[in-house]
């Protein structure tokens, strides 16, 4: 290489190459069905990371319905304070905690949850799961924003996230 090609300059030498991020994927696509449905399959052979994306995207998705906000993010920094607040106890295992941090969650915790739910896919297709109630942006908690009434409720985006009306039997119930 010639020695003009070189420069050497101090400006060169802070130089950084950033590197390019991969857009954000939205975690709800891992657990949406093609009908819409919320739905976990078979996570035997899952990864620990694999198990997190699942409890991750079925957890978000079940909030932004409860909250009537397509783009809503699930408090997790607050579910152990206040889960036991937003979440009745029939949706979770016996004795389950949250970790504050969901990249925390260890194997055995994503797997205990994600199993529950799939028990209650086959038992109670109808009520899977629900949030009771979701934090406002004042960190309030409030009760879920009722579908038919999000046209009137200008504070929340005015259409409900979709995919949350049916179940994946079809019989037009919510997947909870």
């Amino acid at each position: 290489m010639p020695e003009s090609d070189v420069d050497t300059t101090d400006e060169d030498s802070n130089f950084q190459v950033k590197r390019l991020r991969k857009p954000k994927e939205d975690p709800v696509k891992v657990v949406m069905q093609d009908d819409g449905s919320i739905w976990i399959a078979d996570v035997k052979r899952l990864s620990r990371e694999g198990l997190q994306k699942q409890v991750w995207g079925f957890l978000t998705a079940h909030y932004r319905f409860t909250c009537g906000q397509n783009k809503a993010a699930v408090p997790f920094k607050r579910l152990p304070t206040i889960g036991h607040q937003m979440i009745e106890p029939q949706y979770l295992p016996p004795d389950f905690e949250f970790p504050g941090d969901l990249s925390h969650m260890r194997k055995s915790e994503a797997t205990t949850f994600l199993e529950f739910i799939r028990a209650r896919q086959e038992t109670h297709p109808d009520d899977v799961f629900r949030f009771h109630q979701w934090l406002n942006d004042s960190g309030e908690l409030e009760m879920p924003v009722d579908v038919g009434q999000q046209g009137e409720d200008t504070s929340h985006e005015k259409d409900p996230p979709k995919g949350h009306g049916r179940s994946r039997s079809g019989k037009g119930k919510r997947a909870m």
